[in-house]
């Protein structure tokens, strides 16, 4: 979750990356027409100014191409790399030039629409041989087509690198929550890669970087999964186009930086990665200019943090935030064990917040026209519970349920003035109030200093989590 701002078309944002596509390209391309060039920029451009987008918008797109400057100010990985690069004159660069197209292409076609397939035309178009849909239940299901309706597409070599570096199979099911917009972005960049003129053993290596930008995958993401499958599809290429032992290790050494590198609001600040949690809500309802569509993308961000991470899959050690590779000189990053550590204390302290947020989004939902912001504030110990309130309370395992709409209706007071509705304040001004007034909100939900830690108990983390020392 590499840090993103609300501007879709910053002329300074889109002018870098422009810079940057096309001198990464010619690197690797150096016949590439700059009319090739110019179509294949605008289409990225155009992707991250979607009205659908908030999060995954152009600033991330540039924020994740940046990855080539954390690459040479990456002490660690320089070391590695110079093990790596004795033989193979221009490697770091040609990483770093993959690592910005990859940075470009890994989000191109973001799906989150259920109802209807979202994105540019001209991308869909390009893909639209690889891909068919079906409407099941009213919501769109995407499958890699049939091999016969594929035809000769399938016999391209980077297509049959991309099903084995994704693990995928002709005629296959995608799932929204297993990779489907990593794999149709990489297949986007298969097709581009191939037209820009791109070495083979570059756009397999494009592939894997964009494979490894799958979020939640275990410790063994790179170590036991994506290394033997660049092996596998390497053997694909002839002799002369192959990846060299040496420069196979070295790129999966540049995927676990990008990988990192877009993961990397989990580090905090906490005020940065609360902003990326609004946006990322926002992106997950197509109604969020209500108050009942930003209840349910704030409870989409509550529950994928709370119950998928925390109590499921990083609890169990099933999924890591942040990846790593073993190496024969060492495990790199070293510190990616401090890292998940910090990755769980800022989902902790964004749980506080987005449980303010959702009770105080679900009094305006209940309540809509009939709450008048220059009136005074209706008595909190009046106010109705209902499912919401009963749902959010559930995890600081309080039997009274009334702490949360007493909370919502202070946040309401505090944050809501004669002309500007909760919805605007909450984004604007929510984080920095939560933060000032943390205290206030627990003594009017009457939790006390031992109650601050039930969160942290219920998830069964260990003792020295203290969530009260985090807020």
């Amino acid at each position: 979750m590499a840090l993103p701002i609300s501007e879709h078309s910053c002329p300074v944002v889109l002018a870098q990356m422009r810079d940057y596509y096309f001198s990464a390209t010619r690197a690797l391309s150096p016949f590439v027409l700059d009319e090739t060039l110019e179509d294949a920029i605008d289409r990225v451009l155009r992707a991250g100014r979607q009205h659908s987008r908030s999060f995954h918008i152009n600033r991330h797109f540039l924020a994740v191409m940046d990855t080539a400057k954390a690459i040479d100010a990456d002490e660690e990985l320089q070391g590695h790399f110079s093990r790596y690069a004795a033989g193979h004159p221009g490697l770091v660069e040609a990483i770093k030039a993959v690592a910005v197209r990859t940075g470009a292409h890994h989000d191109i076609i973001y799906h989150t629409d259920p109802h209807r397939i979202s994105g540019v035309p001209e991308i869909l178009s390009r893909i639209e041989p690889y891909i068919r849909n079906e409407y099941v239940d009213g919501h769109v299901v995407l499958f890699i087509r049939d091999e016969d309706k594929i035809g000769l597409l399938a016999s391209h070599i980077w297509f049959r690198q991309l099903l084995l570096i994704f693990d995928y199979r002709i005629g296959q099911k995608l799932s929204p929550f297993a990779g489907q917009n990593e794999f149709l972005s990489a297949l986007y960049a298969g097709i581009q890669g191939s037209e820009e003129q791109i070495p083979p053993k570059y756009i397999l290596a494009e592939i894997l970087m964009i494979a490894g930008t799958i979020p939640w995958g275990n410790s063994g993401h790179f170590d036991e999964l994506l290394s033997g499958r660049l092996r596998e599809a390497n053997e694909l290429l002839t002799a002369e186009e192959r990846l060299s032992d040496a420069e196979m290790q070295a790129f999966l050494l540049g995927a676990v930086k990008l990988a990192n590198v877009d993961v990397g609001a989990f580090r905090g600040p906490l005020s940065s990665f609360h902003d990326g949690t609004w946006l990322l809500a926002k992106e997950s309802s197509a109604r969020f200019d209500t108050f009942e569509g930003m209840l349910e993308g704030l409870n989409k961000q509550y529950n994928f943090l709370i119950h998928v991470l925390l109590e499921g899959r990083l609890q169990t050690g099933s999924a890591t935030v942040f990846h790593s590779y073993q190496t024969e000189n060492g495990r790199y990053p070293q510190a990616v064990e401090a890292w998940e550590y910090e990755a769980k204390t800022i989902i902790l302290q964004e749980a506080v917040l987005l449980q303010a947020m959702i009770a105080a989004t679900g009094l305006l939902a209940a309540y809509g026209d009939a709450i008048v912001l220059d009136e005074a504030m209706p008595d909190p110990a009046q106010l109705p519970v209902n499912d919401q309130f009963r749902n959010t309370a559930i995890l600081l395992q309080h039997e009274d349920q009334t702490p949360l709409p007493r909370v919502a209706a202070w946040l309401l007071e505090q944050h809501a003035g004669k002309t500007k509705l909760l919805s605007e304040t909450l984004r604007n001004g929510g984080i920095s109030a939560a933060a000032a007034t943390r205290e206030r909100y627990f003594e009017l939900a009457g939790i006390s200093a031992d109650e601050k830690q039930a969160l942290a108990n219920a998830l069964g983390l260990p003792r020295q989590w203290s969530l009260a020392g985090h807020l």
